[in-house]
């Protein structure tokens, strides 16, 4: 439990610096939904104002999103 709650807490964090990092509050909400699902392997949908393609695609190829687009999307995880 312990990586799981220090995840939690580094995320609290970075909502408490209010960082201006672009799409921050999208890849935290996708990055807890999954270590959550991981963690009791029960499926959660989070809610992002990016287009997660544009998001994850950007990131995997290792560079910052430069226009992703913008809207409500739900993007449902699962283990």
């Amino acid at each position: 439990m312990f990586a799981t709650e220090e995840a939690e807490a580094f995320a609290a964090h970075l909502r408490r610096c209010r960082h201006r990092v672009p799409w921050l509050t999208d890849v935290l909400e996708l990055d807890l939904g999954l270590v959550r699902v991981r963690l009791d392997d029960v499926p959660r949908t989070v809610r992002l104002a990016a287009d997660p393609y544009d998001l994850l695609s950007a990131l995997g190829a290792g560079r910052l999103p430069s226009n992703p687009g913008q809207g409500e999307f739900l993007v449902r995880l699962t283990a």
